[in-house]
């Protein structure tokens, strides 16, 4: 078709071959014509990085389309390139649970891009990194992403602000989500059964973003936040572990943190308030969010170290919650 430049017709990529130049030569020719590099339904494999050009849409023809790494090497990557997208791509690494330096996508300081439809397995590293962007307000959007079995799911950090992930949901994986930016946005996304569904940590500038309306269950630590000095919105968003207590019980870790506030939403979860450093340590709150007791110790917050955390309005199964303050 005459909007489409396809990986082996056009390109000349043979699948299930190591083709890296190949490849990168047929991304570089669809985005110079302007046209949609199309991936058939085939695996194709490359040894090296593969660097994304402005004014390229990646496009899958099916579910069975994939592009493969075959080295310990991120896969993609976008560095101050403006107008691409990635559409309806699977991959798989082949690492464990460690990070290798193996991942999908890289992203830095990049403007007008989508990031959708994508099925990411078996990476031993990031699956996607987000960075770059404050000081000229890049945005992005990653939306509809299943990644399991990851060192790392989907990481925001160096200042890499102003991106929203949508319906992203991140299984069996050491940690589901990392953000140490600020203003970040997650909505509708899950992290389930891994050690850390969320982690939050305090980079340049960290905090001060949203979670909404998203799932992070059967998780060591649901959240786990540290050192974040400009707080985090979480409304309407479940953290819930099992019926499971002491050292089994799914955990809300937070460490030398404020202006942590979640707001409604479900909790079967202990939670940790720890000072610190005492540094940054201030007031962090609860508020309106439903309690599974039987998911927990059914336990007072534990505040060690001059840790703080207003709980108000919760309910539990037969009234108030029994450690509103």
């Amino acid at each position: 078709m005459a909007n489409y430049y396809d990986l082996i017709t056009d390109g000349g990529v043979q699948p299930e071959v190591d083709s890296p130049t190949e490849i990168q030569a047929a991304m570089d020719a669809a985005a110079s014509q302007r046209k949609t590099l199309a991936v058939p339904q085939y695996r194709f494999y490359s040894s090296a990085q593969l660097n994304i050009p402005s004014n390229l849409l990646i496009q899958g023809a099916g579910p069975q389309s994939a592009i493969w790494p075959v080295a310990n090497i991120v896969l993609f990557k976008a560095d101050t390139v403006d107008n691409w997208t990635i559409d309806g791509i699977n991959s798989e690494g082949f690492g464990s649970l460690v990070d290798n330096g193996q991942g999908f996508l890289r992203v830095i300081s990049c403007e007008r891009f989508r990031v959708k439809n994508l099925s990411l397995h078996h990476f031993a590293g990031t699956g996607i990194s987000q960075e770059g962007g404050y000081l000229n307000e890049k945005k992005g959007t990653y939306h509809s992403i299943r990644m399991d079995e990851m060192f790392r799911g989907m990481y925001f950090h160096s200042i890499g602000e102003y991106c929203a992930a949508n319906m992203v949901w991140v299984d069996r994986s050491v940690t589901c989500f990392e953000i140490d930016s600020g203003n970040v946005q997650l909505s509708l996304c899950q992290g389930n059964n891994s050690t850390t569904g969320v982690k939050l940590t305090g980079g340049t500038n960290n905090g001060h973003g949203t979670i909404n309306a998203s799932l992070f269950n059967h998780n060591e630590y649901g959240l786990d936040a540290t050192d974040v000095s400009l707080g985090m919105a979480i409304d309407g968003t479940c953290f819930i572990g099992g019926p499971a207590t002491g050292s089994n019980a799914t955990k809300i870790r937070l460490t030398n943190s404020r202006n942590i506030n979640f707001t409604g939403g479900m909790f079967g979860a202990n939670f940790i308030v720890n000072g610190g450093s005492g540094t940054i340590n201030g007031q962090n709150g609860v508020n309106g969010a439903g309690m599974i007791t039987g998911y927990s110790d059914s336990a007072a917050p534990a505040l060690t170290n001059g840790g703080l955390l207003s709980c108000k309005f919760n309910t539990q199964e037969n009234g108030m919650w029994a450690h509103n303050n």
